[in-house]
């Protein structure tokens, strides 16, 4: 980010890179048989404080992603990870742009968000790619198999979609 904060350059440079991040992934969700089993991309994104949430999931939003919200309380293992993120975060600005730490907190909420194969490959992979029958990934685009990989995954359970 420029120094005088995001800029619409810098947000129009960002969006292409996040493009270009997403059709390399959907390719490789195509063609790499490593990932043949796959049924749905994770992530997690941090967000300054919970009224930002909304910002985070338009943004999400935007590139595709859906929210999967739980009903549990996340397990120890999962707070844990996020407190090793924060702390890991704020080493690295600390390092290399200690000015960006004024006024700022540095325990963030971090959302978890998905795609389904199918969804990213549809939206970002190059056409002969995604009119492929025999490629690897999922037939079908459903909430119900994000619920079920994030379910899988140890992130929530009774997950519902938001």
């Amino acid at each position: 980010m420029p120094p005088e904060g995001p800029t619409f350059a810098w947000a129009n440079r960002f969006r292409r890179q996040m493009n270009h991040s997403l059709r390399e992934v959907a390719a490789s969700a195509r063609v790499d048989p490593r990932l043949a089993g796959i049924r749905a991309v994770h992530t997690r994104l941090a967000s300054a404080s919970p009224g930002h949430r909304d910002t985070v999931r338009r943004f999400s939003a935007h590139f595709g992603f859906e929210t999967i919200v739980g009903d549990a309380p996340a397990p120890m293992a999962r707070r844990f990870q996020s407190f090793v993120d924060n702390l890991w975060a704020w080493v690295m600005v600390w390092t290399f742009n200690p000015p960006a730490l004024k006024g700022r907190d540095v325990m963030k909420r971090r959302e978890d968000i998905w795609i389904s194969v199918a969804a990213l490959t549809a939206r970002f992979a190059p056409k002969d790619l995604r009119d492929a029958v025999d490629a690897p990934g999922p037939a079908a685009d459903d909430t119900a198999s994000l619920a079920e990989a994030s379910a899988s995954s140890g992130l929530a359970e009774g997950c519902g979609h938001a």
